[in-house]
């Protein structure tokens, strides 16, 4: 049996026949951790663990600062919310803050979906939520200095304290994104009994790269 067949066929797992996979996991999912290993190269699977901790941990510290950010600078400032209410269903500058740190962080969450799973359909989905956070972010200070809706100084320091907190939730949800993937694809070998290394030097099928 040569090396290929000894990677496809872990001890244990039989071929089946009639699909041409290994039963128990599909060839997506297959394909998909030989994606996630060639993008990391882990020595092993000690550094593949001690990766998706460390990608973890940045995650939840670039989130909860986040959170902190909002909390401090939105929620507890002195901001008169009822001016300058959103044209993109009416929410106030604290509601929008919200807002946009749940659309960026599904933004980007169905991007990577989208990327590694190779679904259209969820591309789009996450193009609008992208789109429609640059909207909120852009709004007051537009409307301060275009429309002198309010004092173009407090259109600025919203807009930039909602950058902020773009920014946050993109870093932190793309390093939460990591850790997952990683983690998900040392589960993937130990319970498949896949040789991570092995695994790593396999090329994914043509059907996938389509």
């Amino acid at each position: 049996m040569s090396d290929t067949e000894d990677i496809l066929e872990p001890p244990g797992m039989a071929m089946n026949p009639q699909t041409n996979e290994v039963e128990g996991h599909s060839d997506e999912d297959f394909d998909l951790a030989i994606r996630i290993l060639k993008q990391f190269e882990p020595k092993d699977q000690s550094q593949l663990f001690e990766l998706a901790s460390k990608y973890g941990t940045w995650g939840g510290m670039a989130l909860t600062a986040t959170f902190v950010f909002w909390w401090l600078l939105v929620y507890g400032s002195d901001d008169n919310m009822s001016v300058g209410t959103s044209v993109f269903f009416g929410f106030n500058f604290s509601q929008v803050a919200l807002v946009v740190l749940i659309l960026c962080a599904l933004s980007t969450v169905l991007a990577d979906a989208s990327r590694v799973r190779g679904s259209f359909m969820l591309s789009p989905v996450s193009g609008g939520m992208f789109i429609l956070c640059m909207l909120y972010i852009a709004e007051p200070l537009a409307a301060s200095v275009i429309f002198d809706k309010y004092d173009a100084s407090v259109g600025l320091w919203r807009s930039i304290r909602l950058g902020m907190l773009w920014s946050g939730a993109r870093i932190g949800s793309v390093l939460f994104g990591l850790s997952v993937k990683l983690g998900w694809v040392k589960k993937f070998c130990e319970k498949w009994g896949y040789e991570m290394n092995s695994l790593a030097t396999t090329e994914i099928s043509s059907d996938s790269k389509a």
